[in-house]
């Protein structure tokens, strides 16, 4: 079971290394993480496709404070 466990955490940081990777590179850009910028989804289905992460606007700092007030 221990070299699960450690093959399990070894792909949480791999994912977690990732992550951050990723936000980074859209923090730089000023996009939102989720949409790429686009404020919207490009799907088939006849729903809502704005990002609710970041409230359509595809902003970092919108999809910033959306994501903070989830996470507290």
């Amino acid at each position: 079971m221990e070299i699960f466990n450690k093959i399990n955490n070894r792909i949480a940081e791999w994912n977690a290394t990732q992550t951050k990777k990723k936000i980074n590179i859209h923090r730089r850009k000023g996009t939102c993480p989720d949409c790429s910028g686009r404020g919207f989804f490009t799907t088939d289905a006849l729903i809502d496709p704005t990002c609710s992460s970041c409230n359509g606007t595809g902003s970092f700092s919108d999809w910033a404070e959306t994501t903070l007030q989830q996470l507290e």
